[in-house]
């Protein structure tokens, strides 16, 4: 395999792990590669991803605190578009994971925040891992 081609392969499938593609990706082929130009560059995944839509201005904001072991707000009501941040104020390691695994902040230390735009309605229950009594829902209304 030629040295283009084996970087050409990995940077596709760096870019698929990191879930760059999408409908109006840029499809870097061979007649590119030969050409001597530099593919075509991708645009950066969003910090967090959306349920159900694209990444645009959140709407509003909701903070949730994990302190104690517990969600602060257990149980929110919220408009498609609004951001969610959680912040754990704990000194013991939580999550942020959704039931259906749609986001998930991995492990959060102290001081920790992680943030997700909610675009779609529906019912979003949500748990830490290292607390599985830690519960918490989701619902998005509009």
């Amino acid at each position: 395999m030629e040295p283009r081609s084996l970087i050409a392969g990995v940077a596709i499938t760096v870019s698929a792990v990191l879930g760059v593609f999408a409908a109006s990706r840029a499809v870097v082929t061979d007649d590119d590669l030969s050409s001597g130009q530099p593919p075509p560059a991708a645009s950066a995944p969003a910090m967090s991803t959306p349920v159900g839509g694209t990444v645009a201005e959140p709407v509003a904001t909701v903070e949730i605190d994990m302190s104690g072991s517990v969600f602060s707000q257990p149980d929110v009501t919220i408009a498609p578009g609004t951001e969610v941040i959680w912040t754990n104020l704990d000194s013991m390691r939580h999550s942020v994971t959704a039931s259906d695994f749609s986001f998930d902040s991995g492990t959060m230390e102290e001081g920790d925040t992680f943030s997700f735009v909610f675009t779609t309605a529906g019912t979003f229950p949500y748990y830490c891992n290292f607390h599985p009594n830690m519960t918490a829902t989701i619902t998005v209304e509009g």
